[in-house]
């Protein structure tokens, strides 16, 4: 950043009126309202508002990008995901600086059959397509990076700023607290505060995790220990932001994930497989599309921490064949989870082809194994209310009497 363009800035910001009172008092801060009717409260139980900032942690890889756009997309409607929007529609942008255009066309498109899946509307699809506002911001950092931003949020105000990643606009040492502090305390708080007249709003920063170093990895972190201070860099990070999430593949899976509401966590008030509040939930990647799901079956995730060793330590490695043996419970018992799959697939709505469900079944059994479970289950699909249509997808549809014999 040049001087001449430092002195600049510096006379902006000494030029601008702040909003904020010289002081106040408790008797002058007013009647508590309702949540309800309260616009500064974003999100159900006052767990993000304006003038606060969410902190993302993930390590890279993992999905961070598409986790912020799908709760991004769910937020500009109103909808639940992670966290319960307190008005009926969040105004939403998005400033990043890893993805290509490609590579938000991809995430794009899994968010559309992803929604399309849990029962999304052409017309609720179209309302989050237009709704997140993605503001293109190249070869600015630090203080550069904030009069930019409060620029963008003067032209065009919104709800919640969602910074992917932050380290990609930060422009310091994240590990020393003066630098994140100014950063933080005297470029992005004013911008969410409305101090310079602009909309107050809240901010998501996607931050990074440290990388592991040799000789890490059997003692890896869980979400659970410390998950506050997960993160690349200073304590300040977690000292500033009002809320926290963090997310950790779990041991033996590249598709589920850990996830903590780790700081005001209790506010979002989830339940947990047992019915009890808790802070933490199991996230998995969709099988076919770039999409998040909520992994709130029982079953499920008895089988997954089965699979684990389900002591908490990490087990030892087996092989991906010897872990397909391990959940063989048998041809009728297979069958019998061919059919839960198809009915979860008829459920959501989901064109289902049974080379398609011969591709899943692979991924649970051996191919054997596979093939007797899909061959059971076509044995007696009829009798479970499951027949096929002439294009040969799944239906619970029964046929007419003149093409019930096609398959």
């Amino acid at each position: 950043m040049s001087q001449e363009f430092e002195k600049q800035l510096d006379r902006e910001i000494e030029a601008a009126e702040p909003k904020a009172m010289p002081f106040t008092t408790f008797a002058g801060l007013g009647a508590l309202k309702p949540e309800e009717e309260d616009e500064n409260v974003l999100f159900k139980g006052n767990w993000l508002g304006r003038g606060g900032g969410l902190l993302l942690t993930a390590s890279s890889g993992t999905g961070k990008s598409s986790l912020v756009t799908q709760a991004l997309w769910s937020w500009t409607l109103g909808k639940e995901f992670l966290a319960k929007p307190n008005l009926p529609a969040l105004k939403c942008s998005l400033v990043q600086s890893e993805d290509s255009v490609r590579d938000l066309q991809e995430i794009r498109d899994g968010m559309v059959a992803g929604f399309k899946a849990n029962g999304w509307s052409d017309e609720e699809l179209a309302k989050a397509l237009d709704g997140v506002h993605l503001w293109n911001c190249v070869g600015k950092v630090g203080r550069e990076f904030c009069a930019w931003l409060l620029n963008q949020q003067k032209r065009d105000p919104v709800d919640i700023i969602a910074i992917n990643p932050i380290q990609g606009f930060f422009g310091g040492d994240v590990s020393r607290q003066e630098d994140v502090s100014r950063f933080l305390r005297e470029g992005i708080d004013p911008i969410l505060k409305g101090e310079f007249g602009t909309k107050p709003c809240a901010a998501v920063l996607v931050q990074h995790t440290t990388k592991i170093t040799s000789g890490q990895a059997e003692g890896r972190v869980n979400v659970n220990d410390y998950g506050e201070y997960i993160g690349a860099g200073s304590h300040e990070w977690t000292d500033w932001c009002r809320a926290k999430i963090v997310f950790l593949k779990r041991k033996m899976s590249e598709d589920y994930f850990d996830l903590k509401a780790a700081k005001r966590g209790k506010r979002l008030k989830w339940k947990g497989k047992d019915g009890l509040p808790t802070t933490n939930r199991t996230i998995a990647h969709s099988s076919g599309y770039i999409f998040w799901r909520v992994v709130d079956d029982p079953a499920e995730i008895e089988q997954l921490e089965a699979e684990e060793g389900g002591d908490g330590k990490r087990p030892k490695p087996v092989t991906r064949l010897h872990l397909k043996r391990e959940r063989d419970k048998g041809p009728e018992e297979n069958a019998k989870a061919v059919l839960e799959y198809v009915n979860a697939n008829l459920t959501l709505g989901t064109e289902l082809t049974n080379d398609m469900l011969r591709e899943w079944a692979e991924k649970n059994w051996v191919r054997d194994v596979a093939r007797l479970a899909v061959s059971r289950f076509e044995e007696t699909r009829e009798q479970e209310g499951v027949w096929k249509d002439k294009d040969g997808h799944y239906t619970r549809t029964e046929p007419e009497d003149d093409c019930q014999n096609e398959d």
